[in-house]
């Protein structure tokens, strides 16, 4: 005959039974927890890789290209990355050299016990205070002060033929036409023609400390810098000389 069990006598009974698996269910979650913590600490913590290879790469272009403003900005690192956590510092590489392009490739290094690489690009802002024209120039004119005027820009899109010092474009010749408002490059300049065919020059015969100087006739247009024909009026003879002024060449003997 089946007996009647009280719900009020099972009471004791399960809270009896309670406590003594606490204890388990307490070093179960403990554990949990543990096994958690050690599988986070084998993998790369990626939260300042990224502030890392910004400083480096400022760092480079700041030292590189002194005096200029710049600004970094690197793209967001895939959180699902999984990398062995680095038992040395990481270095940093950038894989096209610090040209001040505006997009920009980094390589991050572990060269740990379980080394790894991965890449990460970025953005480059780059201004410096460049040489604008301040009017249209046409071919062939000369380049003055009044011609052009300096005014910060992002060189990271326009280039390094863009000109920062005046001295490097006064005078010189403007070689295909630059619109108001155009950056001047480099590539846009030419040395002025300060000789033509049949002009009298002056020769400088130049050795050691000796400078010697005749009169000569131009048998070629010359620029500066340029090698040209003379012919030497004292003696007749066809020489080559370097031509380093209007209406004078040189010659190093």
């Amino acid at each position: 005959m089946l007996r009647r069990i009280s719900l009020t006598a099972l009471i004791p009974v399960c809270l009896l039974g309670l406590s003594l698996l606490a204890p388990y269910g307490v070093a179960w979650a403990s554990g949990k927890a543990a096994l958690a913590t050690n599988q986070d600490r084998q993998w790369q913590d990626l939260s300042g890789i990224a502030s890392g290879a910004q400083s480096y790469l400022l760092s480079e272009l700041q030292a590189t290209f002194p005096g200029d403003e710049i600004e970094v900005s690197i793209a967001a690192i895939d959180p699902r990355l999984r990398l062995h956590a680095c038992d040395k510092a990481l270095t940093y590489e950038q894989r096209s050299g610090l040209t001040g392009a505006s997009n920009v490739t980094l390589r991050v290094i572990c060269s740990g016990q379980q080394p790894w690489f991965f890449y990460l690009t970025g953005t480059v802002k780059h201004s410096r205070p460049v040489l604008i024209a301040s009017r249209n120039l046409i071919r062939g004119e000369l380049l003055t002060s009044s011609d052009v005027l300096l005014q910060p820009r992002d060189i990271s899109s326009l280039g390094h033929t863009v000109i920062s010092d005046p001295q490097n474009a006064l005078g010189q010749q403007v070689k295909r036409s630059i619109s108001k408002g155009e950056a001047v490059r480099s590539s846009s300049l030419e040395a002025p023609q300060v000789i033509s065919k049949g002009d009298q020059v002056v020769i400088k015969a130049i050795a050691d400390e000796l400078t010697v100087s005749s009169s000569g006739t131009a048998l070629n247009n010359g620029k500066v810098g340029q090698q040209i024909r003379v012919r030497n009026l004292q003696g007749d003879k066809v020489i080559r000389a370097l031509v380093t002024a209007r209406g004078q060449v040189e010659v190093r003997l």
